[in-house]
């Protein structure tokens, strides 16, 4: 199972992830969540039709219980132009989930360098290989702890919330 969370919006290029999915027919069964609304929706719900992939995907609109989607998908992915820090890839780390995304913005600084699978950004080809091979990848549930470990180690709350107070003593303490 797929997914795919977030705004549907241009630059979440939800395009190309459809796209990869196209080329995973025939291939391998699957199933995908999209989630997320926006102004693309019409247009992304067209596409989906078009490359004949409607009975492949369950949409929602809108949900507040994303962990509970998140805890039933294998695999997100992240398809965007341009991100700043995702939070949708903490939240898929946080269910020890599987990512595959696009080499933009901090994406690069969430993912472990060794253990990531990241594509360039509008290859669909590139998309569609990486989906495939973490699908059919044997240590999944060893990678989704070690991701487990870094959302915990360096986004949780807790530390979050230490780090914006060191920012804001040090900014204090300058002054």
């Amino acid at each position: 199972m797929y997914g795919s969370f977030g705004r549907l919006a241009p630059e979440k290029n939800i395009e190309l992830f459809l796209k990869a999915l196209v080329r995973l027919k025939g291939r391998i069964k699957f199933k995908f969540f999209l989630i997320g609304n926006g102004s693309e929706k019409d247009n992304v719900l067209s596409t989906v039709k078009e490359l004949n992939l409607t009975n492949e995907m369950i949409y929602i609109p809108f949900t507040d219980k994303i962990a509970d989607y998140m805890n039933a998908i294998d695999i997100l992915c992240l398809s965007s132009t341009t991100e700043g820090l995702p939070t949708v890839i903490i939240e898929a780390m946080s269910c020890k989930k599987m990512i595959v995304a696009t080499d933009v913005g901090g994406v690069v600084e969430i993912l472990p360098e060794s253990q990531r699978f990241l594509v360039k950004s509008g290859d669909e080809i590139d998309l569609s290989n990486q989906l495939m091979k973490i699908s059919l990848l044997g240590n999944k549930s060893q990678l989704g702890n070690l991701y487990h470990q870094i959302a915990v180690e360096k986004f949780s709350v807790d530390v979050m919330l230490e780090q914006w107070i060191q920012v804001y003593e040090q900014l204090c303490f300058k002054h």
